[in-house]
């Protein structure tokens, strides 16, 4: 008989919430009241990098103080005074009344005219200028005729330093002809080890990193022993936390976290994540997560505080009691440190997703599905909608009937075809 595979289309139902109050607000002077793509009570999309915002929109500029104001609707206007008319000299008045030719003669100068004697300079008489005989500069001329020559004693001492400084540069290269041949040393057999390098001094050179941030996303999947309580709680805390603060998006986070421990013996699926990212990249990076998760279905009948009702589903025999996916995607500003990749320990992660420090809080983003009761989804279809999720157990998974071929869940215990037990297989 052929093999019957199990549909892999999307789930029906999901439901989503969540809020950001921007990446970068923390440099930009404090978080806002409400940062623009976030939500009040859930139901908003994420916006990293626009923190900082005034939730009240624009402030209108205030008038400069000591000037009148004029009110123009709501916004204050300065009054500005008309000019005063400069005061002119009447003498620039009288000299613009001349022609263009007397206006070099004008009456402004007239009283600032002023003329000089002339000035007699009598030259110098031959008598002043005339210097005793054989004095130059009071010295006798005598000083400046003297023989050049110089005595042979002077060329005798001149190449003695000469060969002086030709020995000592020759004993200098010798000595260092000597020290290179010690260095190298006779030749042996013996291997030559070489020398320890030096030490280098190396600049200390700050290092300048861009600024980080931190993405977490945990993913748990409940059986149907707690699938009907965790709908119920998660439809309800959708409208409940302003997810626009860091207060907000900790106390949600916290509501679930219990809520999924209250019976951890129901987790049969779960999935950890941890990753370091720049900054700029984090906004990306979360809308790429929380788009392929809301994508796991058809019908949004939750976002936020508004629900809706979903396309009216039967629930079938081979689905069982069925499971709820719950995934919880965070944002950080800064680098934290990881609660590890290994899906047993998801309790765990679920806890460090509350950071030390509330503030470091950027962005939640809760995703579940299905959200109506009678949308069902076995284990079978599970891990075709989520293959990323690691299995917690040997009691869930895709079956195939070794009498008929038909693709079941392990849950139910026997194959919904034709009720052949799966306890042998």
């Amino acid at each position: 008989m052929a093999l019957v595979a199990v549909r892999a289309e999307a789930q029906q139902t999901g439901g989503s919430f969540g809020g950001s109050r921007g990446f970068g607000s923390r440099a930009g002077g404090g978080p806002s009241a409400v940062a623009p793509g976030s939500s009040t009570g859930g139901g908003g999309s994420t916006g990293f990098g626009q923190g900082g915002a005034s939730s009240s929109g624009r402030t209108p500029r205030e008038a400069p103080s000591g000037l009148p104001t004029a009110h123009v609707g709501s916004i204050a206007a300065p009054v500005r005074e008309p000019p005063r008319p400069r005061e002119i000299d009447p003498a620039l008045l009288v000299e613009r009344a001349l022609p263009v030719e007397l206006r070099a003669r004008s009456p402004r100068f007239g009283s600032q005219a002023s003329t000089l004697p002339p000035q007699v300079w009598p030259p110098p008489t031959p008598a002043a200028t005339r210097l005793p005989s054989q004095v130059w500069w009071s010295r006798d001329v005598g000083d400046y005729t003297r023989s050049l020559s110089r005595p042979a004693e002077t060329y005798v001492s001149g190449w003695t330093g000469v060969g002086v400084l030709l020995l000592a540069g020759t004993a200098l290269m010798a000595r260092r002809l000597l020290r290179s041949s010690a260095a190298s040393g006779p030749t042996s057999d013996e291997p030559e080890v070489p020398d320890a390098p030096r030490a280098a001094w190396v600049a200390p050179v700050a290092a300048v990193s861009a600024p980080t941030a931190t993405l977490k996303t945990v993913t748990v999947a409940v059986d149907g022993r707690r699938r009907r309580a965790l709908q119920s709680t998660l439809k309800a805390l959708g409208a409940t936390h302003d997810l626009s603060t860091p207060e907000g998006m900790e106390r949600c986070q916290r509501a679930i976290a219990e809520a999924v421990k209250a019976a951890p013996a129901t987790v049969r699926y779960a999935r950890v994540e941890h990753q370091a990212v720049a900054e700029s990249e984090a906004q990306r990076r979360f809308e790429s997560t929380v788009t392929a998760l809301r994508g796991r279905y058809v019908v949004e009948t939750v976002r936020g505080a508004m629900q809706t009702r979903g396309p009216a589903a039967v629930a079938r025999a081979e689905e069982g009691e069925g499971f709820v996916v719950l995934s919880l995607v965070a944002g950080y500003e800064g680098t934290m440190a990881g609660a590890g990749r290994d899906a047993s320990a998801w309790s765990e992660a679920l806890d460090a997703l509350s950071p030390r420090e509330v503030s470091r809080w950027v962005a939640l983003e809760v995703v579940w599905s299905p959200t109506d009761e009678d949308d069902r989804m076995s284990s079978a279809e599970l891990e075709t909608l989520y293959p990323e999720l690691t299995r917690l157990d040997d009691g869930v998974g895709r079956m195939v009937c070794a009498s008929c071929k038909a693709v079941g869940a392990k849950e139910l215990g026997e194959c919904p075809s034709c009720g052949a037990p799966y306890a042998g297989q």
